[in-house]
């Protein structure tokens, strides 16, 4: 990877920080639906870094999103999982993914269709883990199933338009 994709990514992960910590946290709709954009990072990080890098990265952006929020380990442990998670899910969706070829994942060079599944299994796995952890009760957990469901589209689509906003700016 070279200095240039490092620098990108720092900015990244600033900007997705302090979005999600200064903006997106503050909204909540209905009390079901909280919009994370977070995940974007991890969903986007670049073929090329090592397993522990993704691994570190994802800590240190859960914990940081957590600090912010008084969950402390939620994001971190749901960042974390989505990370280790991710290699796998890039050999299903993406067959013959070739890490020097590609370089960063993104909608234009994966096919908009696999890119999306991609997207909403990474946000619906994480968003999963997220508000298990937080209800961690069989009681809620209904309630629990209908913020998975309804987080997940929103920031599903939340991350997509970011993704197409990204993509378009460079064309």
């Amino acid at each position: 990877m070279n200095s240039q994709l490092y620098i990108r990514l720092t900015l990244r992960f600033a900007l997705y920080v302090l979005l999600q910590v200064l903006v997106l946290n503050h909204v909540e709709l209905h009390g079901l639906m909280n919009p994370y954009i977070y995940p974007l990072l991890i969903i986007l990080l670049p073929l090329g870094v090592p397993r522990w890098g993704g691994l570190l990265i994802a800590f240190v952006m859960g914990y940081i999103v957590g600090y912010f929020t008084n969950a402390s380990g939620l994001h971190a442990a749901a960042l974390l999982a989505i990370t280790f998670i991710r290699p796998t899910l890039l050999r299903l969706f993406f067959p013959g993914l070739n890490e020097e070829e590609f370089g960063e994942l993104n909608l234009t060079r994966t096919g908009t269709f696999n890119f999306v599944i991609y997207v909403v299994s990474m946000v619906l796995i994480h968003h999963f883990i997220l508000f298990m952890l937080q209800v961690w009760s069989l009681q809620l957990f209904g309630w629990a199933l209908m913020k998975i469901v309804f987080s997940t589209i929103i920031s599903s689509i939340l991350i997509l338009l970011a993704e197409y906003l990204m993509r378009s700016k460079k064309a």
